[in-house]
């Protein structure tokens, strides 16, 4: 990979598509320089989400018409048009679990330099090329984990149990949302190497975090986001939050660089950013 690059994953389910293509396009228009890599899954859309279907009925059909690409064939002819670097992946090291966030253990097969990590129900407003200087510091900087509900955000503490060598540690911390992140060096690489088995053992009940895993959410459908939080924690990761000027979750303001909205509010905030013209049309 080249240096300061950023990095998305995709897979074939239309709505993600969707997502992406309105992402990218924000993204390249404030970024035209910046490499960018596309890691397209091709899974059948076995790992996807059955809830994502009803993410769009709040859309107005006109802004889905010029905002949106859903097929395949319209999103690779999009990266072509935007200069960006596209790695399709059609074997997994797993079978299906109907969760796309696990997708990211494909980065174990490649090397990086400084990357950025993207989700694709994100925005972008300005350049990121400061973010690779002022977080230069950090191996690993991502936004707090935030709840939303019915528009009011909430930011709690999470108590954290995990292994330091072979002994079990407990402390309560600010929990870190996975939908936007910088990893320093080749981190990503490595981070690819154990997100399975986080997933897994938290999926299993085989790692102490289990309980609380699924005491905040019955599905476990939230066990990257507490991955990744472990690998940060058992790796001894020097870490930080990004200001939130740079990077927020769900909190838009007019100098921001990256929105991350969440899948639950991106009907909501892609509606109002496609009224105020913040976005790139077909």
């Amino acid at each position: 990979m080249n240096n300061n690059c950023c990095v998305y994953v995709l897979n074939e389910n239309p709505i993600y598509n969707a997502m992406f293509s309105v992402s990218i396009r924000t993204f390249r228009k404030h970024n035209p320089k910046i490499p960018i890599t596309l890691f397209y899954v091709n899974d059948s859309n076995k790992d996807s989400w059955e809830q994502t279907n009803k993410l769009f009925k709040e859309i107005s059909p006109e802004y889905t018409k010029r905002f949106m690409l859903f097929r395949q064939e319209d999103i690779f002819s999009l990266v072509k048009n935007l200069d960006i670097n596209l790695i399709e992946i059609n074997d997994l090291p797993y079978k299906s679990q109907n969760y796309v966030s696990i997708q990211r253990c494909i980065f174990e097969n490649y090397d990086f330099d400084d990357a950025i990590l993207l989700d694709v129900d994100t925005f972008c407003f300005r350049s990121i090329d400061f973010i690779f200087e002022k977080y230069s510091n950090y191996d690993f900087v991502a936004c707090p984990l935030v709840g939303i509900n019915n528009g009011t955000i909430s930011k709690q503490k999470m108590r954290f149990i995990y292994f330091d060598g072979d002994n079990l540690e407990k402390q309560t911390l600010m929990p870190f949302n996975s939908g936007v992140v910088f990893w320093k060096g080749n981190l990503l690489k490595e981070y690819g190497k154990q997100v399975l088995q986080y997933c897994n053992n938290l999926l299993y009940k085989k790692h102490p975090m289990s309980d609380m895993m699924y005491a905040l959410r019955e599905d476990g459908r939230n066990r990257e986001e507490v991955a990744c939080n472990l690998f940060v924690l058992e790796n001894k990761i020097k870490n930080s939050f990004f200001d939130t000027e740079d990077v927020s979750v769900f909190e838009y303001s007019q100098d921001l660089a990256i929105l991350h909205s969440t899948s639950s509010a991106f009907p909501y905030l892609f509606s109002k950013l496609a009224f105020e013209g913040k976005l790139v049309e077909n």
